[in-house]
């Protein structure tokens, strides 16, 4: 699975949740403390971004096993 985050820098119009059946809600947080429910895959992408890092390559904590990808 290939997932891809862009970071925009310019944005015109309202924000909203394409997915309501998927997602309960779309919220604006500080990328350094995700919600206690942040998805685990969208919490480690937060991390990268919190630290300066714009490129990572990462595995989602659901796919790895021992710290290590499947």
């Amino acid at each position: 699975m290939t997932g891809v985050v862009f970071l925009a820098r310019e944005w015109e119009g309202e924000p909203y949740n394409r997915e309501p059946a998927t997602h309960s809600e779309l919220v604006w947080v500080d990328p350094a403390s995700p919600p206690d429910d942040c998805h685990p895959f969208t919490r480690e992408i937060l991390r990268f971004f919190a630290a300066g890092q714009r490129y990572a390559n990462v595995i989602a904590p659901e796919l790895a096993v021992g710290g290590e990808p499947r």
